[in-house]
């Protein structure tokens, strides 16, 4: 916290005079009859008046040379009656962040200034103070001091600590308890809640109906948060506050307990809500088997893998742009992992999105990478995994490869992908079912270089030998826009055409040993062609120019 003081002489006002309630310091200073001083550790900050619409008196912190400053305000003196034996005033702080401030409400019934005659009656620390922004009632019980005649101290004891703001002090009657808030907004299970308000601050706003029975309330303590007990965020005077910082796609859980001099409502209900989902977020159900990623798409990376820092290293899976490993002058998209340069060695995991098999299906991971001798001299080591949950501590794990001394191949940045390597692994799942593939960087030397990965391609593999032996072939025409494929003997029963995130976009029957597939319809780019024959199939990838 930034802290700024200006220098002010010590104010001793002990004007005799009774206290005139309710004050709100409407009249822009401290009002005749108050007292305003400090212990003398600390004399540039002191009790004054503050706002112009709405005015408040205010002690600001102060950073002291020793001990801690000590700021009083005093009201002038004042009869405690049967009747409004509540002292009760609004308040509040600058920060939800607790730097150590003391606020304490003391009594005397001997003088105005002489602080060894007050007694503490009430202590607050900075957590008590802060109301989630708006000022907010507190209230102090003076029965034991009906029918005597008092002074009421406001002190607030800091060294670099937060401010403390009070306003409509004054002497009220006992109440009961309110009853509880109803009629949330939004309502009860409600989903889809719009969070991408114009503002940009991803906030929902709240809101409720005091009750309309029972003694009112004059605050209310707002819990939010997803736990099903939510956390209390503040207190509030008003029947609607806007929460910011709010997810997509998460239930939340609130509750508004109403309070008053009295207590606080019983049986105050916790509400929820769920929040609308990000429209802009990429759509990873459009992964499907084949797939073939190089990482260009930064959306789809940052929303359908997952990364995890086994070591806690603080090192990870991290894509990068910046470097030109094919020689064109541009950028390539890459993910790659540092060494963490504190003597450990790698341990990363990146999972790939999830993928539903089909049992006794094979399914191939193939891997296209390379290293860089940066900072040390790449050594490196990876593992190709099959897990049943994105996690290094899946239930089901199972190493389909394992790879290791790798080196850096190629002799510059430039030339990194014409050299670089690829490893295919399979993996044939027992029962039908969602699974996920990972690439577990293992490197064990803590002086290594630069690990990275520049493209994977997901694809069945089934009986590949059959159309090795019928000879299988494909060509794409650029001039006509057609894809033909040919196989030596058994005709071909169909063809699928995909995206590379492996969404279909040309479905065919075939009946022939020579094919021809029109693709014209298709937006340049490269694509992934899925052929069965008699049951099996064999992926290709073709470019539509």
């Amino acid at each position: 916290m930034k802290k700024i003081t200006l220098l002010f002489l010590t104010l001793c006002m002990t004007i005799s005079s009774y206290a005139q309630f309710p004050e709100d310091f409407s009249g822009g200073v401290i009002p005749a009859g108050w007292a305003v001083f400090d212990n003398g550790n600390g004399t540039a900050q002191s009790w004054m008046v503050a706002g112009t619409t709405n005015p408040y008196a205010i002690i600001v912190w102060e950073n002291v040379a020793f001990s801690v400053a000590e700021d009083w305000l005093v009201t002038p003196q004042f009869t405690v009656d049967g009747t409004n034996f509540i002292l009760s005033f609004d308040q509040t702080d600058s920060s939800g962040i607790d730097y150590g401030s003391i606020a304490t409400v003391r009594i005397s019934t001997a003088s105005q200034t002489t602080p060894t005659d007050f007694t503490i009656v009430d202590t607050q620390t900075e957590a008590d103070l802060w109301a989630g922004g708006p000022f907010a009632q507190h209230t102090v019980d003076l029965t034991a001091y009906i029918g005597q005649s008092i002074y009421v101290a406001f002190v607030m004891e800091n060294d670099d600590g937060d401010l403390w703001a009070i306003d409509n002090v004054d002497m009220i009657s006992n109440a009961t308890a309110p009853n509880p808030a109803t009629t949330p907004t939004p309502a009860d299970m409600a989903t889809n809640i719009m969070i991408n308000d114009p503002g940009g601050d991803d906030s929902v706003t709240l809101a409720w109906v005091p009750a309309t029975t029972g003694d009112p309330a004059t605050a209310y303590d707002v819990y939010y948060g997803t736990d099903p007990n939510p956390p209390l965020l503040g207190t509030i005077s008003n029947t609607t506050v806007n929460i910011t910082g709010n997810n997509y796609s998460t239930l939340y859980y609130w509750q508004i307990v109403a309070k008053n001099v009295g207590g606080e409502a019983v049986g105050s209900s916790i509400w929820s809500f769920t929040t609308e989902a990000d429209a802009s977020a990429f759509d990873c159900s459009v992964y499907g088997i084949p797939f073939s990623e190089d990482f260009s798409n930064v959306d789809a990376y940052e929303d359908c893998y997952e990364v995890e820092d086994s070591n806690s290293d603080g090192f990870t899976w991290t894509r990068n742009i910046g470097n030109d490993i094919d020689g064109d002058g541009n950028g390539d998209p890459i993910i790659n992992v540092q060494i963490p340069g504190t003597g450990a060695t790698k341990d990363e995991w990146l999972f790939l999105p999830v993928l539903n098999g089909v049992a006794n299906t094979e399914y191939q991971l193939t891997v296209t990478y390379n290293a860089f001798d940066q900072p040390g001299t790449a050594n490196e080591s990876f593992d190709i995994v099959a897990l049943d949950a994105p996690s290094s501590s899946a239930t089901m794990q199972t190493v389909i490869g394992s790879y290791s001394g790798i080196t850096q191949a190629g002799a510059g940045v430039t030339d990194l992908l014409s050299n670089a390597y690829s490893n295919s692994a399979t993996y044939t799942p027992t029962t039908d079912g969602d699974f996920y593939f990972a690439v577990h960087a293992t490197t064990a030397d803590a002086n290594g270089g630069l690990f990275f990965l520049i493209s994977l391609d997901v694809s069945e593999t089934l009986s590949v030998n059959l159309f090795e032996q019928n000879n299988f072939t494909h060509y794409y025409n650029i001039d006509s826009k057609t894809l033909s494929v040919e196989t030596s003997n058994m005709p071909m029963t169909g063809i699928e055409i995909y995206s590379l995130l492996g969404q279909p976009v040309i479905t065919e029957s075939l009946s022939n040993t020579t094919e021809t597939i029109d693709v014209s319809s298709l937006s340049d780019g490269v694509y992934l062609a899925k052929v069965s024959i008699d049951g099996n199939s064999k992926t290709i990838k073709f470019i539509k120019r």
